[in-house]
């Protein structure tokens, strides 16, 4: 194959083994000759995979480094938060690096009202008083109180699942989880798998919680079927390695799977 027909380190870590793409990405997000949109889009990336390998202070690192190098200019770089907000939060839950501290540093290196500007000063304040797993990708209602589903939602409680529109399931999944409702989110599970990746996280989290370890690891393997890249540089999700009590349900074949398995390029979500 020429060097003008291969494919692009982003496009890589779409089809093949992330673990041997993110060293590129790392060195291009660090490269003089990256520009600035680049290094932002390629240092994204690693940290996304950095966060599957729980390379946290590595991918908090790369993240300082480009926003403080390319910050002050970067129009792109300076209109993204995630995973760069992400990678400071992380690394103070689950490797003690001190997440505000560095963020003010970093607040002088990039417009104020910017939007990564913006979201860590909101941060720094943010952090005074929630605690860092309700910062963090994907929260989690697990354990916490439930409430009565309300809406269109409650017409399809008492339909048969599989007479239910795609449309539908998504609907009634999404007001069964806003709801906090396990006892509902586990019936429907029996007929099918939840069709919205964050209604899969929630589904994972209560089953994980409540002890059903290899249902957790089941669902959050299923989950990747419905997860979709928003940007090119977004790879993988993060919530399922960020979040404290979704990690214990990240068994090695979760990690893998994650890792290994060929994701849809941007654009391609139905």
């Amino acid at each position: 194959m020429s060097a003008e027909s291969e494919p692009s380190p982003l496009h890589k870590a779409y089809r093949e083994d992330r673990r041997e793409v993110v060293a590129e990405l790392i060195d291009l997000a660090r490269s003089h000759t990256t520009t600035t949109d680049q290094a932002g889009s390629f240092a994204a990336c690693a940290i996304e995979i950095l966060f599957w390998q729980d390379r946290f202070t590595e991918a908090a690192d790369l993240a300082e480094e480009v926003i403080l190098a390319r910050g002050a200019t970067g129009q792109s770089l300076t209109r993204m938060d995630i995973p760069f907000d992400m990678a400071l939060l992380a690394a103070e839950k689950y490797a003690g690096v001190k997440a505000a501290p560095r963020m003010q540093r970093l607040r002088t290196g990039v417009p104020e009202k910017s939007v990564l500007g913006r979201r860590l000063a909101w941060l720094v304040k943010a952090m005074a008083d929630r605690p860092l797993e309700r910062l963090l990708a994907s929260p989690q209602t697990c354990g916490g109180p439930s409430a009565e589903v309300t809406g269109p939602a409650t017409g399809h409680l008492g339909r048969p699942y599989g007479n239910l529109g795609t449309s539908e399931r998504r609907v009634l999944w999404e007001a069964v989880r806003n709801a906090n409702r396990f006892d509902l989110g586990r019936n429907l599970h029996e007929f099918g798998e939840p069709p919205v990746f964050e209604s899969a996280l929630w589904l994972a989290g209560w089953y994980q919680y409540t002890g059903s370890s290899s249902d957790a690891e089941e669902v959050l393997v299923r989950a990747l079927d419905v997860w979709h890249p928003l940007e090119l540089w977004d790879i993988l999700p993060e919530g399922p390695v960020l979040q404290p009590v979704l990690r214990e349900a990240v068994t090695d074949r979760v990690r893998h799977h994650y890792l290994t398995h060929p994701i849809e390029p941007v654009g391609t979500a139905p």
